[in-house]
């Protein structure tokens, strides 16, 4: 076996591989929180007095709190797509009253809005991640020579390579990453490997991680048969 095969595509039923789904673990994810969440007085109380004088709340608020303290969910590792899934309902004009400690006069709940992620949707979250990471390289710590070797393995944009700062190269590279994966050139189908593709880049710019650019040099050897990518046999990064 090459270790230019794509192992989860050789591994999928002959329906997909003709299909070629996009992947992602964000429908997974999604598919272990609960479709509705109540509420209750204390909910709404400890946010309404948590430093905010006018006691107000705010959707977001509440979606963060329910899926941080009540669905186990650690929100640094939640994409905003899991949080922009809920939407918060108000049924009747519920108040609080606090010397009962109860929540009268109707309920406030979450509720799921999607029970997965189009191919539209995950299209567009292609990088994201990884891009969002990329953008806090930290120039002064790039070398001048990594720069290059990634705008050339990128492939397209040779003027990168004439420009002399770094920043205007490492400004360019988050740019073409950001161009080819808004418009999927490579056909990546699975947005988990979109990332991590990108991080790759991350990882050797920023602290020259061999292992990383070993992945990425393996991954854009088959974007040249134009094929759909799953998986990449990656070494440990």
């Amino acid at each position: 076996m090459s270790i230019f095969d794509d192992k989860t595509y050789n591994e999928m039923d002959w329906v997909s591989q003709a299909v070629e789904p996009i992947v992602s673990s964000l429908n997974d994810k999604l598919a272990t929180f609960p479709n509705e969440f109540i509420f209750t007085n204390n909910d709404i109380a400890r946010l309404a007095t948590n430093g905010y004088s006018d006691l107000s709340i705010t959707e977001d608020q509440l979606i963060e709190h329910a899926l941080r303290k009540h669905m186990n969910a650690d929100l640094s590792k939640v994409e905003a797509e899991i949080v922009n899934a809920y939407d918060v309902v108000v049924d009747g004009e519920p108040w609080i009253d606090m010397t009962r400690n109860t929540l009268e006069g109707g309920t406030i709940r979450l509720i799921k809005t999607t029970d997965h992620f189009d191919e539209k949707s995950l299209l567009g979250m292609m990088g994201k991640t990884g891009l969002h990471k990329l953008g806090t390289l930290d120039t002064r710590r790039v070398d001048v020579a990594r720069v290059n070797e990634i705008i050339e393995l990128i492939g397209g944009y040779d003027a990168l390579l004439k420009t002399k700062s770094i920043g205007t190269k490492c400004q360019g590279i988050q740019n073409a990453l950001g161009t080819i994966m808004s418009l999927n050139k490579w056909n990546i189908r699975n947005v988990d490997l979109s990332n991590r593709v990108v991080e790759w880049v991350y990882l050797y710019l920023q602290h020259g991680n061999l292992a990383a650019l070993t992945n990425f040099c393996k991954f854009k050897v088959m974007t040249h048969e134009g094929q759909a990518i799953y998986s990449v046999q990656e070494e440990p990064v």
